[in-house]
């Protein structure tokens, strides 16, 4: 029921496809509207350095955004992402990754890397 009792509240339909690629480790729809991504080849951020990651991820959305964000074990390594926000369909999902920390982090092949979220 709306907060004022009028009328129902109706669950507005998804107008997002995702078509996740056949990649090594594939990603995990956790709900409707998020998916865990994995890292798919071995990344090295030296210090101060953005290194720019394709997830192997199509997005199909005719309104909305998808929202990147970075797992928590790689925030607590100081990364950060760059390019967080989707705004229309892309063929392959690129973020950036930027080490703000003074020493080197590697992300390993299967390691956790991020959640990818709809929001209309």
């Amino acid at each position: 029921m709306h907060k004022f009792g009028r009328k129902p509240l109706v669950e507005k339909p998804l107008t997002i496809q995702w078509k996740p690629k056949d990649v090594n480790y594939p990603p995990e729809k956790q709900s409707p509207r998020k998916w865990k991504i994995f890292c798919q080849k071995k990344v090295i951020i030296q210090p101060k350095e953005t290194k720019m990651l394709v997830l192997g991820f199509t997005i199909e959305m005719s309104e909305g955004m998808v929202l990147a964000s970075l797992k928590h074990q790689l925030k607590l390594l100081r990364c950060c992402i760059q390019n967080e926000t989707i705004f229309e369909s892309v063929p392959d999902v690129i973020i950036g990754i930027l080490n703000i920390s003074d020493k080197e982090v590697v992300i390993n092949p299967g390691q956790e890397l991020c959640f990818l979220h709809y929001s209309y």
